[in-house]
């Protein structure tokens, strides 16, 4: 995947309009690669204007007009450095995300708020995330934390 750091007029970044592209297999490792060449200013703020992932940096228009008047600067490929091993090991995905759903249901709970779902008639389980909205949102966060690189694209989740 590519992820692009673009720049404004601050004289702190890097340099003026313009971006840089970083091949990574994470955001995670996209930003950790990216800090390292162009240190963050404040902690944990990276030295730039916006990040955008390959999708997100298609529909501003910079790859065919510019930004500011410059395009890219250079090109980090992170493929070529040790691999990224995503802090949640593959066997602890699916209880990882069973866990994250777990805290929307509590949210939902405690808010009094019950979701309509036919699937959930036929049964006495006390959930309120349920069959088909489960799997959905378990994939939806699945898809999220491998692109963060919170865990990897390979396996299946339950």
């Amino acid at each position: 995947m590519k992820f692009y750091y673009t720049f404004g007029t601050n004289e702190k970044q890097p340099y003026c309009g313009g971006w840089v592209e970083v091949i990574a297999n994470s955001i995670a490792l996209a930003d950790k690669v990216y800090s390292e060449k162009f240190p963050d200013i404040r902690p944990g703020v990276l030295n730039c204007a916006g990040r955008y992932t390959e999708q997100e940096f298609q529909k501003t228009g910079f790859k065919e007009k510019g930004n500011l008047g410059a395009f890219c600067h250079c090109t980090i490929d992170a493929s070529k450095l040790q691999p990224y091993t995503p802090p949640v090991e593959e066997d602890d995905v699916a209880e990882f995300i069973g866990h994250c759903i777990d805290i929307f249901e509590n949210f939902l709970d405690e808010k009094g708020i019950e979701i309509d779902n036919p699937e959930k008639e036929e049964s006495e389980s006390p959930a309120i995330i349920y069959g088909t909205d489960y799997g959905i949102l378990s994939d939806e966060l699945r898809e999220v934390f491998s692109t963060w690189g919170v865990i990897s694209k390979e396996g299946s989740v339950c």
